[in-house]
């Protein structure tokens, strides 16, 4: 029980400084984001205003002649002047403008305009997007990847209530006891969704009328055995069942399974490969991501986590 015990308080320990990190650098980026966007609505009410109104510039000061102001004001907007090609007005000029404000500020208020972009705007909004890019990293650290098969299994108990899943082999037989595809099925979906197997569509017909519930979403999932070759038929095929699933709406969906155990079993891996990649090209050309099956080439919990990418027209768990 003791290493229980210090095991939870090294993760909540690790929960609470990660917490901590991503709310602090959230805030960082928003108030970046805030003062950049502050100094611009500043610059941007004077130009705009300035259409409207007059404004004159002035200068007064206790400890400060001309010549001061005219040095201090050059190194100030030295940048801005560099960039905007203007030079600043001479000693005489800001000499003249002592006292009540009198002359046009159009050129002050370029000058100001230039040097807050680059000293405030410019860095504030690099600040902002480092402070953003950092609080997404630290969002990967702390977001629980519930995507991954190991928790999708987790949740199955408490997943697919309400969703029918319909599996329609194409000119080729799925046993109803498919116990390898029905467990690929129940980890995608969840163990309350309703999978029905066992029919099959043979070579040239259409697919089989789906059930009108309108308080139960659908998926369609087609399985197609590689050892076929792809022919337009196929993609007929495909492309009716795309306009009947979008007639439905969502949460509707359609999933295109490759069924690779035909040549599996051939032990031909280049063939196979050759194989698939013209189904993969055919699924594409209608718009479509299909998933291999029974492929020994890779894993099976690759199956369960690669499935809802294949969705069509999106992952059903973004519209529940």
């Amino acid at each position: 029980m003791q290493w229980i015990a210090t095991s939870l308080a090294f993760y909540a320990e690790r929960l609470l400084q990660s917490g901590r990190d991503l709310l602090i650098t959230h805030a960082r980026s928003l108030l970046h984001a805030a003062a950049a966007a502050l100094a611009i609505g500043v610059m941007a009410g004077l130009y705009l205003r300035g259409f409207s109104f007059l404004y004159k510039a002035g200068w007064d000061s206790t400890f400060m002649e001309a010549e001061g102001v005219h040095t201090f004001l050059s190194i100030l907007f030295a940048p801005a002047r560099w960039l905007l090609g203007t030079s600043m007005p001479s000693v005489e000029t800001i000499s003249e403008l002592r006292g009540t404000a009198k002359a046009n500020a159009a050129i002050w208020i370029h000058f100001w305009a230039m040097t807050t972009i680059l000293f405030i705007v410019l860095p504030r909004t690099l600040l902002a997007t480092a402070a953003w890019m950092r609080k997404a990293r630290l969002a990967i650290d702390v977001h629980l990847p519930s995507n991954e098969p190991y928790f999708q299994r987790l949740l199955n108990p408490y997943r697919g209530k309400g969703l029918l899943v319909e599996v329609l082999a194409y000119s080729h037989r799925v046993k109803e006891a498919d116990d390898r595809l029905l467990s690929l099925l129940s980890d995608a979906f969840g163990v309350l969704a309703d999978i029905h197997m066992g029919n099959s569509v043979q070579y040239g017909d259409r697919h089989p009328h789906f059930p009108a519930d309108s308080d139960r979403g659908l998926c369609v999932v087609v399985v197609f055995n590689v050892a076929q070759a792809p022919e337009e038929t196929h993609s007929e095929f495909l492309e009716e069942l795309k306009a009947t699933i979008r007639g439905r709406g969502r949460p509707n969906m359609l999933l295109v399974l490759l069924d690779c155990e035909a040549y599996a079993q051939i032990d031909h891996e280049k063939r196979l490969r050759e194989r698939c990649q013209a189904w993969v090209t055919l699924a594409k050309e209608c718009g479509l991501r299909a998933l291999k099956y029974r492929d020994p080439s890779g894993p099976t919990d690759g199956e369960v986590q690669a499935l809802p990418d294949c969705l069509w027209p999106g992952d059903f768990r973004g519209a529940q």
